[in-house]
């Protein structure tokens, strides 16, 4: 019998077609695991009228949807699946994952080592709650570490902010960047990028990528266009749906670029448009990683980020790959975008440092931080 895994998570949990980039994380190693021949299963919880994923499960993998109207109900689902497959290790991502198969580790015959995840900036997460309630946040998570092997978080920052939070042992927390680069992403890459903007000769294509959210902060990313518009010509495209949009496009439009900022909504495979556009520009607040960074690079296409806690200075190798930026200041972001623009691109650099990202080496360091073999 090959080793087994069992991934826990939440894959959807807004109203909107958007995904986070932990689903992906999950989607990617659940692959990578089956492709090294283990017995891999993935139990995903979301909410009802889900019935597809805009990312790629390798027909291998065995995939089961849970839903249930309550968490005790989630966690019986989830219960019956281990006590089944009793598999060697399991994975979970998500607080609410974390917890739920935090207690099925107490249940006679749920045998395999349970390691957790975490995708965001705790600190970040909790900011403008009171007292109390961060306070239970960190009694859940020590609650949750002592049923773990331990910890795994995207970055160094997220981990040494984790550790400032709750005071667990550094040496409980490993740190293993996402897995991004997959074997079909050269083939995703090359679709067409469907925009007229890309079938013309007009001025150069800033773009952004992401869920219309607070925390993406388009809103600076709109106001400092404005600014570099002033100066030189070129259009702005912003691919994401969520409850920013109807305020992002009146911000566009009182600052007279309305016609130059399209708000084009979802888009299940953006990689065809960051290949397509001169620049891509992530204005967030804060991160865990910074995803989209890893794939524009792939794409060859240059990059502008802020330096907001805590992943993209990991990423970037602190402003070697891509320019960093204050955050929420539009004037720096729009200094930044202009010198991008001003540069020639080495994309062949930018897509070296994005290799060291593929879903094969850091799958890899998974499997051996799970003790598991490469069959």
């Amino acid at each position: 019998m090959p080793p087994s895994i069992t991934i826990i998570g939440l894959i959807h949990r807004e109203e909107t077609r958007a995904f986070g980039g932990a689903p992906l994380v999950m989607a990617n190693l659940a692959s990578h695991f089956a492709r090294r021949g283990l017995a891999v299963e993935v139990l995903v919880f979301t909410r009802p009228g889900i019935r597809e994923f805009p990312f790629h499960f390798d027909e291998r993998v065995r995939l089961r949807l849970l839903r249930a109207q309550s968490r005790l109900g989630l966690f019986v689902q989830i219960a019956r699946a281990l006590l089944h497959s009793r598999p060697d290790a399991m994975i979970a991502g998500g607080t609410k994952a974390n917890l739920l198969a935090a207690h099925a580790t107490r249940l006679p015959g749920v045998t395999g080592r349970l390691w957790v995840m975490l995708h965001h900036n705790l600190s970040s997460e909790m900011a403008g709650w009171s007292q109390r309630k961060r306070a239970r946040r960190v009694r859940l998570w020590r609650s949750i570490l002592p049923r773990a092997a331990g910890l795994i978080t995207v970055s160094e920052g997220v981990a040494d902010d984790f550790v400032a939070q709750t005071g667990v042992s550094r040496d409980k927390v490993n740190v293993i960047y996402n897995p991004i680069v997959d074997p079909v992403f050269e083939e995703r890459m090359c679709e067409p990028a469907d925009h007229p903007w890309f079938r013309d000769a007009g001025p150069p294509v800033i773009l952004g990528v992401g869920r219309l959210t607070a925390q993406k902060d388009f809103a600076t990313l709109v106001a400092a266009f404005a600014l570099v518009r002033q100066r030189r010509p070129c259009r702005l495209l912003i691919i994401g749906e969520g409850e920013e949009q109807e305020r992002l496009g009146q911000l566009a439009a009182m600052l007279g670029v309305g016609e130059l900022v399209d708000l084009a909504g979802f888009k299940p495979n953006p990689l065809p448009y960051m290949r397509a556009a001169r620049l891509l520009v992530m204005s967030s607040r804060w991160e865990g990683f910074g995803n989209v960074l890893v794939e524009a690079l792939y794409c060859g296409t240059p990059v502008v980020s802020t330096d907001c806690p805590h992943g993209p200075r990991e990423v970037l190798a602190d402003g070697r790959y891509g320019r960093l930026v204050s955050v929420g200041d539009p004037e720096a972001l729009a200094a930044g975008i202009e010198e991008a623009l001003d540069e020639e691109p080495d994309s062949r650099r930018l897509r070296a440092r994005a290799e060291e990202f593929s879903v094969a080496s850091i799958g890899d360091r998974y499997l051996d931080l799970l003790g598991l073999p490469r069959p």
